[in-house]
């Protein structure tokens, strides 16, 4: 086994492809593939391997490296993201006046964590019935704001009932 020098991972991707092609191998090559997928997706640990496991782990390779490549960009902006908002509120929060004023910025990190979590669990409950671009046309009309001031998503208690409404009634 050859080592790469990459960044190891704490997760890695593995398709129902994957899993499907090992399910194919002998039983006494099969433990062995799913060790060299674990070794390869988590520390870019190459196998050595010859014949139909070598074939097989040809065909795993790009998609596990595009993964890869795709987590080391989100790592990336991350980074980023967060250098510059330690940045942004190390010079935003200098309140120069004598008043009682307070920071809304908690209640703001709240509110799109609360969207976060709403737009996840809409997705998860949604994905069998409905495509990825119906069920982010429900997510952005669940982010628009009442009439009263509250988010759609504040008001919603049954999600599968929601968009079954969203998606017939167009609201």
């Amino acid at each position: 086994m050859n080592k790469i020098k990459k960044d190891p991972r704490e997760h890695f991707v593995i398709y129902k492809s994957f899993h499907e092609s090992i399910q194919e191998l002998e039983e006494k090559d099969q433990l062995q593939m799913y060790i060299a997928l674990c070794n390869y997706g988590l520390n870019h640990i190459e196998p050595d391997f010859k014949g139909y496991c070598k074939a097989i782990f040809i065909g795993w390779k790009p998609q596990i490296d595009a993964n890869y490549k795709k987590y080391l960009n989100r790592k990336d902006k991350t980074k980023k993201n967060k250098k510059e908002q330690n940045e942004t509120n190390v010079n935003d929060n200098v309140n120069h006046n004598q008043n009682d004023n307070v920071n809304d910025n908690q209640n703001v990190e709240i509110t799109n964590e609360k969207a976060t979590l709403f737009k996840v669990a809409v997705h998860e409950l949604l994905k069998e019935k409905y495509s990825y671009y119906q069920i982010r046309k429900f997510v952005d009309f669940c982010n628009e704001e009442t009439p009263e001031g509250l988010l759609r998503y504040e008001e919603i208690n049954d999600i599968e009932y929601s968009a079954k409404n969203y998606f017939e009634n167009g609201e």
